[in-house]
């Protein structure tokens, strides 16, 4: 696993961070925001010994549609992991804040929401 130079992979659709590393997977590599964890599925190995090139391709064009879709999920998640009043905050939010307050809204939560998953469980994912 080599975290990548910045100028070599766009940052993270999610959180937006510049980490970004790979990672060996069955059969071949993965690459994922050091951050958040989110991915990409992973380029097999083939006869070219190009794996590591198609990875970083599959991340660079990940279409804004599945990055979203994505976020979605990674987001509902975190959600249904967290304590029921961070959950009622979320909504609270969602029904007083314009639609172009969303994202950081979301970035917010899911930073509570994580903090309070490694509290709960030690650090641990």
């Amino acid at each position: 696993m080599s975290e990548m130079k910045t100028g070599d992979l766009l940052p993270c659709p999610f959180c937006g961070s510049g980490h970004v590393s790979d990672r060996y997977v069955r059969d071949g590599r993965q690459m994922f925001c050091i951050n958040c964890g989110a991915s990409v599925a992973p380029s097999y190995h083939g006869p070219n010994g190009d794996t590591l090139e198609r990875a970083k391709a599959a991340w660079n064009s990940r279409s804004t549609f599945d990055a979203h879709e994505e976020y979605e999920h990674f987001l509902a998640q975190a959600i249904d992991r967290s304590p029921e009043q961070l959950r009622q905050l979320g909504e609270y939010l969602a029904s007083v804040l314009d639609e172009d307050q969303f994202p950081r809204a979301d970035r917010l939560l899911l930073g509570i929401a994580e903090a309070f998953s490694k509290m709960t469980t030690g650090g641990q994912p």
